[in-house]
Order: C-alpha cells, then structure tokens, then sequence
C-alpha cells in the first residue's frame, strides 16, 4: 500500500477520534480492511474510537481492543464490524490463517490494530492508518490504500 491519500497532524485523542469519524463517513464501501499501525500508545484505539463514532455506534467510548480474545464482532445498523488485535501475535500458523482469512473475506468492516505485521488476501478495498508519534499529545496519521 504506497498511495498516500490523507496527511494529519492531532493534537489530541479527541482530535484523532474525529479524523477517523470523518474518513469512515466519507468512505463509500464500508466493506473495506482497515489496519492500523503505531508504536504502544500511539492511538490505534482511539482512532477505532472514531471508526465507530463515524458509524454511528452509540457506545464508541467503551471501544476497547480485543488483546486476549483476538476480536470483537459488532452489529452496526445493517454492518457487520469485527475488531481485531494482533499485538500478542507474532507468526500465523496455518489454522490461524484459515480462521482470519474467513473473517476477513465477510461482507463486513475489519479493523486491525498491530495488523501491519502481516499481509492479507481479501476482495475488498484496503487502507492502512499509520500513527506516530511527535510528542506526548500530539500525533501524525497518515492514511494509504491500495
């Protein structure tokens, strides 16, 4: 994914939140893979936050990652969310390959944080979010696609 569509620069979670409330209510086909990448802390949740805002899912805030259960699925209105984290992952086997790919190729909105450590097969459009930091408030989110 090397085309760069969107260039922010937050100073704040709440300001990260809005950015990704924003890009998910511009997106036309929200069947979509969207992996988010940043260093622990960097905002990755709070950017999901967003996602769900912009859907208009009423409990956004108590959006949690997944760590230890993998993902979380949402009904959203008529879409289908699942919220993955892959911090704790570090290879894929081929069991887990199988059970991620089937997610993945739903008809639905997948979100993954710690996701750019592997490569994914769907039919679906594809963004990847990176984060970074510049101090301890403020944040540069950069938004690519394929």
């Amino acid at each position: 994914m090397n085309n760069l569509i969107s260039d922010f620069h937050t100073k704040s979670a709440l300001q990260t939140i809005e950015i990704a409330e924003n890009f998910i209510k511009n997106l036309d086909d929200k069947n979509c893979l969207i992996i988010l990448s940043g260093d622990l802390g960097a905002g990755k949740t709070y950017f999901t936050k967003g996602l769900f805002k912009g859907l208009g899912y009423k409990n956004f805030n108590e959006i949690t990652s997944p760590t230890f259960d993998l993902v979380n699925s949402y009904q959203v209105d008529k879409l289908l969310v699942h919220h993955f984290d892959l911090y704790r992952i570090d290879s894929l086997t081929q069991e887990d390959s199988l059970w991620l790919q089937e997610f993945l190729n739903e008809d639905s909105l997948c979100i993954i944080e710690w996701g750019d450590k592997f490569n994914y097969l769907v039919n679906k459009k594809k963004f990847l979010i990176k984060i970074s930091f510049i101090n301890e408030n403020e944040r540069q989110i950069k938004i690519f696609t394929n």
